[in-house]
């Protein structure tokens, strides 16, 4: 069986939907009269951080300091969903701005990737990055550093036939 590598040091935010999943149990001994479809006599109810709050639960899960930055209501599921997530050891930041006067230090030969499903502002933060667009925070480049980025819309541009080996 392979070892799991220490997580204990590694830091990663979270950005993305969060919803509560609810789960019913039950037994079912009839169908409905109405659908084809099985009555359930519901005994158990079980909620569990949905979306990016089940991605951040997992990662506090394995040892890595977890932050999740995502919308939810101001209702009782959204009670319920902070109470799970905060629960397993992730800090929710909620409709808190997470990134607000943020100052980046860019130092030569320092790769960095933005990974995530689409929508998420990986490419929004790209164009702050190289100064596309505004932001209130600052980015300091080191001696020679020349910062520019691929956009996802690019890839139609690329010869298939060329690899970067």
């Amino acid at each position: 069986m392979a070892n799991i590598p220490d997580f204990q040091n590694a830091k990663v935010l979270v950005i993305g939907d969060v919803m509560l999943d609810r789960f019913w149990h039950g037994s079912a001994t009839r169908m409905s009269p109405e659908a084809p479809v099985p009555v359930v006599n519901v005994g158990e109810v079980d909620d569990r951080p949905g979306g990016a709050g089940n991605v951040a639960v997992n990662l506090a899960a394995l040892g890595v300091q977890t932050t999740l930055s995502g919308l939810a209501g101001d209702d009782e599921h959204a009670k319920i969903l902070r109470k799970a997530v905060e629960a397993r050891g992730v800090r929710w930041y909620g409709d808190l701005d997470v990134l607000k006067h943020v100052d980046l230090m860019d130092e030569r030969g320092q790769k960095v990737a933005f990974v995530g499903q689409n929508g998420q502002g990986k490419s929004t933060l790209a164009k702050i990055l190289v100064g596309e667009l505004y932001t209130e925070g600052n980015d300091k480049l080191g001696h020679n550093v020349q910062v520019g980025y691929f956009a996802q819309n690019q890839a139609e541009y690329l010869d298939g036939k060329k690899t970067v080996l």
